[in-house]
């Protein structure tokens, strides 16, 4: 049977790695711990766990320590974990039955699923109810073939590697691994994004012909809130992307490019971002997603529906997604708002309860629910479905109004409008400013 090897890199993660090393008993066969300078009993833990630990100063660069752990690896396979991920319950045995049979892949992609909380049962992070974001289907069990090597001094990976050898990849279902680390308060403790951005600027540096770093470090701000120092780097990753091998992917730059566009209303930007990506990369659901922004933003409701649409086919899972809810409660949401512009009412009601059983708490799918209501010519049922809405956000009052002005009360429609108007320093929902229009009107001509 194939030999697998536990390989991480580690430094003071003595509240952590406990977890760890218990959700791998009994599955991997060795582990190797790279210290990158603990102060805490990180190293202790981990040689009493049976690992071979290797010591190395922390240089600002994660691949190197990784290729360090791999050159002290003695397995056929390599599982790579950090110290704040687990194992979820039966992955370890789905993980061995994998590696009896010998797969037919070199690189299994398996499923990563980020918790909400750091009390949240593994079960409940898996099924979604306590996870922050969608799946993300990684890299992290590798066949150890000569000169395997990660590359980036962060956002470290092997698929440039693998891409380059032309090795296969292949998700492993039901390999599921709880991560920790992306705990909101944990995550702001250890000033995860502020140590990236300079990593990243580091990475373009040392990478300057390479579209990757610029596109990590252009997401990575975006994401921030950071739109006006993201932009040098996207129009400098940009220039070079005529430039790279077809084997590097393009699409994080290009979704940091997109969603720039996007937040400046950019249709006609952004539909050409989505082209020259799509011509490089090949279909992804991101850029389809973006393209039905593109297509929402110029007003052509229709093919903005059949972008969104198939958005919500199933995808290859080999495929990075940047756009949380791109294949999913985003892609619905969207889909139902544009349904709603173009009147199909039970299309778009179909649409944002999809939304909803993927993200329970979107308000913006509950908005597009009493919306579809009022077009629906049930403003009872808008009245009753929008109370628990009304809050700091003019939507919901705004929507109330509307009911309010369709049920005659339309005392009650000029204090919902009132509230609306004293919130319209919160942007409105795109879809809702033509409810607003309407709603203006009634309660004005009602004097």
């Amino acid at each position: 049977m194939a030999r697998l090897t536990l390989c991480l890199i580690a430094r003071n993660e003595a509240v952590m790695l406990p977890g760890l090393l218990e959700s791998v008993v009994g599955v991997v066969d060795d582990i190797v711990l790279v210290d990158t300078g603990s102060t805490d009993d990180t190293v202790a833990l981990a040689r009493a766990a049976g690992a071979t630990v290797v010591h190395e100063p922390w240089a600002d660069d994660f691949a190197h320590p990784r290729n360090t752990a791999l050159a002290h690896a003695h397995g056929d396979w390599v599982l790579q974990l950090d110290a704040d991920e687990r194992l979820g319950p039966g992955a370890g045995e789905v993980l061995r039955r994998a590696l009896l049979r010998d797969p037919a892949f070199d690189c299994g992609l398996v499923a990563l699923h980020n918790a909400a909380r750091l009390d949240a049962s593994p079960a409940k992070v898996i099924s979604g109810e306590q996870r922050l974001s969608e799946v993300a289907w990684l890299p992290r069990l590798i066949r150890r073939v000569p000169g395997l090597r990660y590359t980036g001094v962060i956002h470290e990976s092997v698929l440039e590697f693998v891409a380059e050898r032309d090795l296969t990849l292949a998700r492993v279902p039901g390999v599921d691994v709880v991560h920790l680390g992306a705990v909101p308060e944990l995550r702001a403790g250890k000033g995860k994004r502020e140590r990236n951005v300079s990593l990243l600027r580091k990475r373009c540096e040392l990478e300057p012909d390479s579209v990757l770093p610029w596109g990590y470090l252009a997401l990575e701000l975006m994401q921030e809130g950071r739109a006006p120092e993201a932009q040098p780097v996207i129009d400098t990753g940009w220039a070079m992307v005529g430039r790279q091998p077809k084997h590097r992917s393009v699409a994080r730059l290009a979704v940091a490019r997109g969603l720039s566009q996007l937040g400046r209303n950019d249709g006609d930007g952004l539909l050409d971002t989505v082209a020259v990506a799509t011509r490089h990369e090949g279909e992804h659901p991101d850029l389809l997603f973006l393209a039905g922004c593109g297509h929402e933003v110029r007003g052509e409701m229709t093919k903005a529906v059949a972008c969104f649409s198939r958005c919500l086919d199933p995808w290859p899972v080999e495929l990075s997604r940047f756009i949380d809810g791109s294949t999913g409660w985003n892609a619905a949401a969207r889909l139902g708002s544009c349904l709603s512009g173009l009147g199909r009412w039970a299309e778009a009601k179909r649409a944002f309860a999809h939304a909803l059983a993927l993200h329970p708490g979107l308000e913006e799918a509950k908005l597009g629910l009493v919306e579809v209501s009022l077009g629906l010519a049930a403003p009872a049922q808008a009245l009753h479905d929008v109370q628990g809405l009304l809050n700091a956000t003019p939507d919901g009052w705004l929507l109330a109004a509307h009911a309010a002005v369709l049920l005659g009360a339309k005392g009650d429609a000029r204090l919902f409008f009132t509230r609306a108007v004293e919130r319209s320093g919160t942007p409105l929902l795109a879809r809702h400013r033509a409810v607003l229009a309407a709603s203006l009107d009634h309660v004005l001509r009602g004097g």
